[in-house]
């Protein structure tokens, strides 16, 4: 059974009273997004799925949003990001009558970049995440990773394990590259000490002339690798008809034109391997999720996940 969201209450308790409308807007993979058309402006108003969350990670996207909103109020950066409201009683959160959590922030008007990047703005993506890592230095403390395993390949193969009676849904050619793959990227040893986005691939990204002046979706905010983070943003601009290895150098051009002691020469050169990592490990989850019967991923048709697996892992 449907259920009918009330969006003139929801946006009313967040003390925005007058909702002209209220449509869906691309969701990711774990929450619901709407834009909300005010008198006041443009809001995004979003739900948390009391399925996906628990109360102890609800609080810990609290505090990772307090951790951050100190850092960019006390940046010298032009930078924008999603700034919570309050409930009129001072909460961040507001929970329905169906237990799902929801927040508003204001609309952050820039241009989103997909598909097939030119050379510049994948430069561009470099700086803005050389931006965005230096801002994440500034952490007076460590956040607490909401979803800790985004980029962690031994729990996903851990995962992918358990699945080993789902023999109706398995494929011969994805089991056999897991199989061929797996050790040597577990193998891989680097520094995982920084604060990083978790999620860093260009779609969370905003642009506006040519630069990039806002990370959206901060709930992947976590201790990690910063290799890992450039690693997944460079995947996501792999999409047209540049070469892997014109893509890596537009990104590191802009990425060390912020800051060139980010990361050591030793770190640069193991980008490559870092990136057919990332690609692995996100062809894993896509199959594991294919063979568990499609519980995380959100698919547009069905097959996608498994098509995406064949894509990443073969």
């Amino acid at each position: 059974m449907s259920i009918t969201i009330d969006f003139q209450k929801i946006t009313g308790i967040f003390q925005i009273p007058t909702l002209r409308s209220c449509t869906p807007i691309d969701s990711g993979h774990i929450n619901d997004s709407f834009l909300a058309e005010t008198a006041q402006g443009k809001f995004v108003c979003q739900r948390l799925s009391h399925t996906r969350y628990t109360a102890a990670q609800l609080r810990m996207l609290e505090q990772n949003y307090r951790l951050y909103t100190v850092a960019c109020e006390h940046s010298s950066a032009d930078w924008q990001y999603p700034q919570w409201l309050q409930t009129g009683s001072g909460e961040y959160l507001y929970e329905d009558e169906a237990g799902d959590h929801w927040r508003m922030y204001p609309y952050i008007a820039g241009e989103a970049k997909s598909g097939d990047m030119t050379l510049e703005e994948i430069t561009a993506c470099g700086e803005g995440l050389a931006r965005l890592h230096l801002l994440l230095s500034t952490f007076p403390a460590k956040p607490q990773a909401v979803y800790p395993h985004l980029y962690d390949l031994e729990y996903h193969y851990k995962e992918y394990l358990k699945q080993e009676h789902s023999n109706s849904r398995r494929i011969p050619e994805p089991d056999k590259a897991i199989t061929q793959k797996i050790q040597g990227f577990l193998q891989l040893s680097y520094r995982r000490n920084s604060v990083i986005h978790g999620d860093a691939k260009v779609g969370n990204m905003l642009f506006s002339e040519g630069r990039v002046i806002a990370w959206i979706d901060l709930d992947t905010l976590m201790p990690g690798s910063r290799l890992e983070d450039m690693a997944d943003c460079i995947r996501s601009c792999c999409q047209g008809a540049l070469s892997e290895s014109a893509v890596i150098e537009a990104f590191l051009q802009g990425y060390r034109h912020i800051d060139s002691h980010l990361l050591t020469e030793e770190e640069i050169a193991l980008l490559p391997q870092i990136l057919q990592k990332i690609r692995f490990t996100l062809g894993l989850r896509y199959y594991t999720d294919h063979l568990a019967g499609n519980l995380y991923f959100h698919e547009q048709y069905p097959g996608q996940s498994l098509e995406k697996a064949n894509r990443l892992l073969l």
